[in-house]
């Protein structure tokens, strides 16, 4: 409720988007994603465990998911596809 309070602000005030995400938000949502085997899969794969690890773009990612919507299978699949996009892209500007 406090971010979208914060967000509304922003917005009426023409300002950016004055939510962060915090290192909280990030270590709560990897606690409850390493409950599902896609999520497993990209741990297993040693460049993008570390970009989970050490990327913030990636740990940026991973905080802004809802935890609340963890359960539904559609969400699940939106991680997946939003999470796979930014590591196949921080994998490129890391070896390049």
């Amino acid at each position: 409720m406090k971010k979208f309070f914060l967000n509304l602000i922003s917005i009426i005030s023409f300002a950016p988007f004055i939510t962060q995400v915090t290192q909280e938000d990030v270590t709560h949502n990897l606690r409850k994603l390493k409950e599902y085997s896609w999520f497993n899969a990209y741990l297993e794969n040693e460049i993008f465990r570390n970009l989970i690890v050490h990327n913030d773009r990636v740990r940026n990612v991973i905080g802004e998911f809802n935890e609340k919507r963890f359960s539904h299978c559609s969400y699940q699949k939106k991680m997946n596809k939003r999470l796979n996009a930014v590591l196949l892209n921080e994998e490129v500007r890391t070896t390049v």
